[in-house]
């Protein structure tokens, strides 16, 4: 007889610990477990509004600004526990895809952050802005647009860095 299937969500199995390396267990600072309070609180209100069905022009939108010196963990808590419950919550649109997407404004960055499931973009990349001159006529999407609005349509969270 087949066990009954329990209507539990289980959670990902993404790994952010590189292969051969050790999961070592960490405490969070008092400004990790700030941040990841706002970041839980903000979550619960965009899953109301995703179970509400409200239309996206309504929903509620947060911007969180993560700052600090270099090793105070900035980078574990994205990698380790906001990009993998951004999925876990807001499943992918398609196999392989991300709800996520994590800007940085240079390219080192971008691959410091970067996982196996997320890679970071620069902030040129992610506007898909390819441009020689920074007249603001240059900048505009043009026929860009629609690609962007595909690119961003479905993005549940963007961290900028």
């Amino acid at each position: 007889m087949e066990p009954a299937k329990s209507n539990i969500l289980e959670p990902p199995s993404g790994n952010t610990t590189l292969p051969g390396k050790k999961k070592k267990k960490k405490r969070l600072s008092q400004d990790q477990m700030l941040f990841l309070a706002g970041f839980a609180d903000a979550c619960n209100k965009v899953w109301q509004d995703e179970r509400d069905c409200v239309p996206m022009g309504k929903r509620s939108r947060f911007s969180f600004l993560l700052m600090g010196q270099g090793g105070s963990g900035k980078t574990a808590i994205i990698q380790e526990i906001v990009l993998p419950a951004i999925d876990f919550v807001f499943q992918p649109d398609a196999p392989g895809d991300s709800s996520c997407l994590v800007v940085c404004s240079s390219w080192a960055q971008a691959q410091n952050i970067s996982t196996l499931s997320h890679k970071a973009v620069t902030c040129h990349n992610a506007a898909m802005m390819r441009v020689e001159s920074c007249r603001n006529s240059n900048m505009m999407p043009g026929p860009k647009k629609t690609a962007l609005q595909q690119k961003l349509g479905s993005t549940r969270l963007l961290v900028k860095l």
